[in-house]
């Protein structure tokens, strides 16, 4: 039991480190050697947790992947009880530079392109991508539902908005300050009201208040 708890608390004190060596120096410079080093600890206390840098890379997305779930992106869209309100904070949400920054580029990118070659990492990776995408198009038919928009394939319409989120995001990875810009921001949720077409609301007709005139 007392190896087991220290396993769990050791394991992802490795992956913080492991994860920061990526950032700075790139999959290629972060060798089990240099990640002892910048944790202080010789380089076979990593092999005995993890055995190989591949399962480090494995072990890595599933926890980023999980640390992406469990953030509370959405928060406040139950905060939101206007359905109107709730499609613009939703919009926000999904291109805000929070969102952005849960993961940094390069660690993303390194991961991504590593997922190519390892069936566990694709696995991981490919779940978490269900699990986003499934939340959006839950979200598009609540809107739907409440008559805010009306799109008749929730499910094409969230991929297609995860294509604008990731694009918006691959744009801003090349920007001085590696974040999109606003006007990149708002044209990209423009352009998801007119994929999901969004209703205008109906103007309510005011009630005269004189008396009725009698023929």
């Amino acid at each position: 039991m007392a190896k087991r708890e220290k396993a769990e608390t050791r394991k992802p004190q490795i992956l913080k480190h492991y994860y920061r060596v990526i950032a700075k120096e790139g999959i290629e410079g972060a060798s089990i050697g240099k990640v002892g080093k910048h944790m202080g600890v010789h380089p076979s206390l990593l092999i005995h947790y993890f055995g190989s840098k591949e399962n480090m890379n494995i072990e890595l997305i599933d926890s980023i992947m999980e640390g992406f779930r469990s953030v509370d992106l959405w928060g406040s869209l139950d905060e939101t009880e206007d359905p109107t309100e709730r499609f613009d904070e939703f919009l926000n949400i999904l291109f805000s530079r929070a969102l952005t920054e849960i993961v940094d580029d390069v660690v993303f990118y390194v991961l991504h392109y590593l997922s190519f070659r390892n069936k566990k990492m694709r696995s991981i990776w490919e779940s978490a991508y269900d699990s986003f995408r499934d939340t959006v198009a839950a979200e598009l038919k609540s809107l739907a539902k409440e008559g805010v928009i009306e799109v008749s394939d929730p499910e094409i319409a969230a991929e297609l908005i995860i294509c604008l989120r990731e694009g918006v995001a691959f744009v801003g990875s090349f920007s001085d300050d590696d974040d999109p810009s606003e006007a990149l921001l708002e044209s990209a949720k423009d352009a998801v009201r007119s994929i999901v077409k969004v209703k205008t609301p109906k103007k309510k007709n005011k009630k005269s208040k004189g008396r009725k005139k009698t023929p």
